[in-house]
């Protein structure tokens, strides 16, 4: 059983302890609600993801247009975090990169340590293969560092570290991660083989091509804070369950507590029965809401958002927000749904919206749905033994053009 603050929410089991023939015995539950902390009146929701591609000064006004506050850019070719976002140059990464690379050499991989000079390395007169290249990518080298990217970023937006991690060396290749909150940097910047860095010149990954556990181990231990961030496991839906089956993501969530969980929301697809399939285990899984590139490419559907409950806006706390759970998803609409309190008293969920919608519980149990409403109070199901007969609850609320997501509040029942 993960730690996931259990021995903090077993305070919280008291709401359903209770005698049963015996009046000297006790039963108890241990509840896992991201939301227990959370002064609902006065946090401030800070609109985030974990997954959002942004390459150039556009992108970054884009998302500061469709009102992005804190920004945890994930780029990769290569898997390397844009932070600080006013130190990153064009073409920095093609003239030196700081992290080595995974290197196939008669068959087995090698790790190469950086830095990695790509001039020298695709230019050496002995084991380069200058030579060999179109004439396109030779007239491209030397590899020249130019000016800043971003050179006007909006003072309303703060950064973090993350970047998009692939290419593991025994998984499909459609299985991608964020490293979120995480320096670790990973692949090289050739993601076409256009510099024939990956076969037919160099041999080198161009992504981890590490096992995937190995990279999750990098991700973690180059976290920027102990207590903030994680690995998010990237569109399940895009990815596909051959690629990415539903055994591979528990094994995944298991394989530490800071793995946090899917995106349930990815570029306009919903991924919530891959996600109840998962709770219906009794794993903790986190909901994650992204727009992965359709920030960049200014596609009218931006995907969504995560908003981030915390009490001050800053970017520990917004990392601290999605290690804990407490954020709510979004997709981009007309107007602005949003939860204003959800909160567990004695047997009973509240859950609080800013105005009328059609309000969804859900449970390993099924779904109880209330249309045209701004609360509801449901009731915890409990069995003979007072004891909560639903492995977890979350919330949905919905409008014509908007639909909102909580993440999960689990009720994790004693060994028998």
């Amino acid at each position: 059983m993960k730690k996931v603050k259990i021995l903090v929410l077993l305070l919280a089991t008291l709401l359903y302890g209770c005698g049963t023939k015996d009046a000297s015995s006790s039963y108890h539950v241990a509840i896992d609600n991201p939301y227990s902390n959370v002064n609902w009146k006065k946090a401030t929701q800070i609109r985030s993801t974990t997954h959002i591609h942004i390459m150039d000064q556009a992108g970054l006004e884009r998302a500061a247009q469709f009102g992005y506050r804190h920004l945890p850019i994930s780029n990769y070719y290569p898997s390397a975090p844009y932070y600080p976002i006013n130190s990153i140059r064009q073409g920095q990464f093609r003239v030196k990169q700081e992290w080595g690379v995974m290197k196939i050499v008669e068959g087995e991989s090698h790790y190469v340590e950086g830095p990695i000079y790509w001039n020298e390395m695709i230019m050496n007169p002995e084991t380069g293969w200058f030579d060999s290249l179109p004439k396109e990518q030779q007239d491209a080298l030397p590899f020249e560092e130019g000016d800043f990217i971003f050179t006007d970023i909006p003072a309303s937006l703060i950064f973090s570290p993350n970047a998009e991690h692939h290419a593991f060396a025994d998984t499909h290749g459609n299985v991608h991660v964020n490293g979120l909150g995480s320096f670790y940097s990973s692949g090289t910047f050739d993601a076409r083989n256009r510099f024939r860095t990956f076969w037919g010149g160099g041999d080198y990954s161009y992504g981890t091509g590490l096992p995937w556990k190995d990279a999750f181990q990098n991700i973690i231990d180059q976290l920027q804070y102990e207590d903030g961030g994680g690995v998010t496991i990237n569109h399940p839906g895009w990815s596909g369950k051959e690629a990415l089956p539903q055994s591979l993501i528990e094994e995944m969530l298991d394989f530490d507590e800071r793995v946090l969980g899917i995106e349930v929301l990815e570029a306009g697809l919903w991924s919530t029965e891959i996600w109840d399939e998962i709770l219906k285990t009794g794993r903790r899984c986190l909901g994650f809401s992204v727009p992965d590139w359709q920030v960049q490419t200014n596609e009218p559907d931006a995907g969504g958002f995560n908003l981030l409950l915390v009490d001050e806006y800053t970017d520990h706390n917004c990392l601290k927000s999605y290690r804990e759970g407490a954020f709510f998803g979004s997709q981009f609409g007309s107007e602005e749904l949003i939860f204003t309190n959800i909160s567990l008293e004695k047997n009973h969920l509240l859950v609080q919206i800013n105005r009328e919608a059609n309000i969804s519980i859900i449970s390993d149990q099924g779904v109880s749905k209330v249309d045209g409403t701004d609360r509801v109070k449901f009731k915890i199901p409990r069995g003979s033994d007072n004891l909560p007969t639903i492995k977890y609850v979350r919330v949905e609320a919905e409008t014509d053009s908007e639909r909102i997501f909580s993440q999960p509040i689990r009720f994790i029942q004693p060994s028998n």
